[in-house]
């Protein structure tokens, strides 16, 4: 059926189960793996709501990463605690700047359009030079 079955949530929005996972942090995962000062070109980020959480751990990376994409979900991220201007503040002091898909091209989006709806979206925050 429709039914979307790799879709996992670290908040209570799902029925089911659940199980213990071990987590790791990107910058930590970066070192372990041996990439050093690679720069990477492009990062997708999908985890229902905890991007802030994850992106605190990849300073490092992002440091490096002239382009990133993200969901910019507001519902999940208040249900999980989380301010969504945190998020879009924590991008904008790491030198990014936001743009979402439309009509099939990449437009600029202001700060307070995003706050002014609780839409979800996918972000794509993309830092010069």
């Amino acid at each position: 059926g429709g039914s979307n079955r790799g879709r996992h949530s670290m908040l209570p929005i799902h029925e089911g189960g659940t199980i213990e996972i071990r987590t790791t942090t990107l910058d930590d995962f970066w070192a372990q793996e041996g990439l050093g000062d690679r720069t990477p070109r492009f990062l997708k980020m999908d985890i229902e709501g905890f991007e802030l959480s994850a992106l605190r751990g990849a300073a490092g990376v992002l440091a490096r990463c002239p382009c990133v994409m993200l969901e910019y979900s507001p519902r999940y991220m208040s249900a999980a605690g989380m301010e969504p201007a945190a998020l879009l503040d924590f991008m904008t002091e790491h030198g990014y700047t936001p743009a979402i898909l439309r009509d099939g091209a990449l437009a600029p989006v202001t700060r307070e359009e995003l706050l002014a709806s609780d839409r979800h979206v996918d972000l794509f925050w993309r830092r010069a030079g």
